[in-house]
């Protein structure tokens, strides 16, 4: 964390018309947001910026803010893309305490082979990203799910396993992924049942 280092300066004129001018001026307007702090208004470099949320962590990489020589930790809280050049126009980012957990989206991936599967299964993989809660320091790049011990079904939020340190933020019956049962395979199973009831 320490190597992602941005400076900013101090942004004295505000409004549409100055914004505007900066970007034509290769400069990012952008704002620091801290709990019982006044919003500070700065100014950025877009290309050193986009360097820093290119890199493993994205978004949710932790930022050393360098303000004309005033130093804070401080994460993307929220950006914004030109619609067509695909830039950066504008970042909110927010002032965050390292010893504090602070609530992230990371994106989550699929490893394994599950049986079912095998067997002629439909995996399908709901949930892209997934909330948690961790310190800082802690983030992950990605939250890997092996899946090779699934069976038919549904896999919640609540039945992932998280490296330690790390927190759901999701409500726990969220589905990440979903194992549906082969046509063929289902279909027997509801014209067995009946035949079931029956024999009774």
């Amino acid at each position: 964390m320490t190597n992602n280092i941005l400076t900013a300066q101090k942004r004295q004129v505000l409004g549409k018309g100055p914004s505007r001018r900066l970007r034509m001026d290769n400069q990012l307007p952008a704002v620091v947001y801290a709990k019982g702090k006044e919003t500070v208004s700065i100014i950025i470099d877009p290309r050193q910026t986009t360097k820093l949320l290119m890199g493993p962590l994205r978004r949710n990489v932790v930022i050393k803010l360098d303000v004309e020589g005033q130093n804070s930790n401080v994460m993307v809280r929220e950006r914004q893309i030109h619609p067509t050049r695909r830039s950066l126009t504008h970042v909110d980012f927010v002032e965050i305490d390292l010893n504090k957990p602070v609530v992230v989206s990371v994106p989550v991936t699929l490893s394994g082979k599950s049986e079912a599967v095998t067997l002629g299964g439909k995996l399908d993989h709901v949930l892209h990203k997934m909330k948690i809660s961790c310190l800082p320091a802690n983030i992950p790049e990605i939250i890997n799910v092996d899946i090779s011990d699934l069976s038919f079904g549904s896999t919640h939020a609540e039945n992932i396993n998280l490296p330690e340190g790390l927190c759901c933020a999701e409500k726990p019956r969220v589905v990440v992924l979903t194992i549906k049962k082969p046509r063929g395979a289902a279909k027997e199973e509801e014209a067995a049942k009946p035949a079931a009831g029956k024999k009774k």
